[in-house]
């Protein structure tokens, strides 16, 4: 019995510490970016963080956008990305992929979140990141 106890405790305590974890992206700049044209806006440098908590939400700046769904995952030797399905806090669904690509030529573009509105599909926007730091606060 008391080892079924300690199990649970030990479980209970090792849920909360992952949906604890989160990381921290350091915005380099924010670039809109046009899909159908494959053409990219005027980069403007930002000083503002961008921390995903788990797959539970993410904060981009102020703004909050909670998971709704794990779209896709992919974790190779060069691109590690997860797309999600989120809502802010007015009930509009946004898509947003976490990635880094090593395979991308330029070092400051290997980092970004891209953030899309699902109902305004060729308005997207790229926010250029460091590699992010894990932290359990």
């Amino acid at each position: 019995m008391k080892r079924k106890f300690y199990t649970l405790v030990l479980c209970l305590l090792l849920s909360v510490t992952v949906q604890a974890q989160r990381i921290v992206f350091e915005v380099i700049a924010k670039v809109p970016y046009d899909p159908r044209s494959q053409q990219y806006g005027k980069m403007e440098p930002r000083e503002m963080k961008i921390i995903k908590r788990g797959d539970d939400a993410i904060y981009i700046g102020a703004d909050r956008y909670d998971v709704v769904e794990v779209e896709e995952r992919k974790n190779d030797s060069d691109v590690q990305y997860v797309q999600y399905t989120a809502v802010d806090a007015a009930g509009a669904e946004w898509t947003i992929k976490v990635c880094h690509d090593g395979t991308i030529e330029h070092e400051v573009m290997r980092n970004y979140v891209l953030l899309f509105n699902n109902t305004q599909i060729y308005d997207w926007t790229y926010y250029f990141t460091d590699a992010g730091v894990l932290t359990d606060k």
